[in-house]
């Protein structure tokens, strides 16, 4: 079923066929199934409704006057979102021979008219729960892909922020420990301080190991 619950919008299929019965047909079967349904009767209103509301996927019949579906096809996938927008060839069984052409232009999938009710809302509901399972890979991809920067950016302040200033106190410590007279106890205290920030400086250096 279309997603219809809560504050999720019925999914909207795009139904573009010149023949008007046909449109009604699928418009039938697509909104009993819970689908928002927009209809388009050639190839250049399918491209407008395309613009001013992107549908989830798309219903093309392959002859029609103007532009027939392999070049509404192509500018369909053209257009903002038109490459992720899940488009069926609907064609008649003596146009099978189009299929090469169809798969060409970048059809998804094809129907045969006359519709079969129970075969257009399962390739409906498959081409729509991959285009939902690819945008959510894309979102994961996209959390990775910040994550990726927080964490160059973080490098960034560990070798600017820790590792410079940690290099000094340790170079100063030593230097005094060679140069100073010190009381026994300064002078443990001064080689404690040399052993813990050398001791940072190496964990600092493993952190930059591991962001790399």
């Amino acid at each position: 079923m279309a997603e219809t619950g809560g504050s999720q919008r019925a999914e909207l299929v795009l139904v573009v066929d010149d023949n008007r019965q046909n449109r009604s047909l699928a418009e039938g079967q697509l909104t009993s199934a819970g689908y928002a349904v927009a209809l388009a009767e050639s190839g250049v209103q399918a491209l407008e409704l395309f613009v001013t509301n992107p549908p989830d996927l798309v219903l093309l019949d392959v002859l029609m006057p103007e532009l027939d579906g392999f070049e509404t096809c192509i500018r369909l996938r053209a257009l903002p979102g038109g490459a992720d927008t899940p488009i069926v060839f609907l064609t008649a069984l003596n146009e099978l021979s189009a299929l090469d052409r169809a798969a060409e232009v970048g059809v998804d999938d094809y129907l045969t008219k006359p519709i079969n009710r129970v075969e257009l809302l399962i390739r409906v509901r498959s081409l729509l729960r991959i285009k939902r399972m690819h945008r959510e890979l894309q979102r994961s991809y996209d959390a990775l892909s910040r994550s990726e920067q927080q964490k160059a950016e973080l490098s960034q302040f560990v070798v600017h922020d820790l590792k410079n200033p940690l290099a000094a106190i340790l170079a100063n410590a030593q230097f005094a420990l060679h140069t100073i007279e010190l009381s026994a106890p300064g002078r443990d205290a001064l080689t404690d301080v040399v052993t813990a920030v050398d001791g940072m400086n190496n964990m600092v250096m493993s952190l930059l190991d591991i962001s790399r």
